[in-house]
């Protein structure tokens, strides 16, 4: 699992009105989520996530997150 495109998100500083890009590492966000609940890579990852019942919603919002910066590509 590689990603060979640079990933960034944007925010809005508040405080200035400023918008701030951040490079993100999608490539070890998801393989650092993965080892952290025991997901094996080298064997099916939706059948993992589907037999553990145990995933803490913590693990779906990080999942979605990292997903949403994936598919934000599409739309740069």
């Amino acid at each position: 699992m590689r990603s060979h495109v640079d990933r960034y998100r944007g925010s809005k500083d508040r405080a200035s009105g400023q918008w701030n890009n951040k490079k993100i590492n999608i490539t070890k966000n998801l393989k650092e989520l993965f080892a952290n609940h025991q997901i094996d890579l080298s064997l099916n990852i939706l059948e993992q996530i589907k037999q553990n019942n145990n995933l803490p919603a913590t693990f779906y919002e990080e999942l979605i997150w990292n997903f949403d910066v994936i598919l934000q590509v599409r739309n740069t």
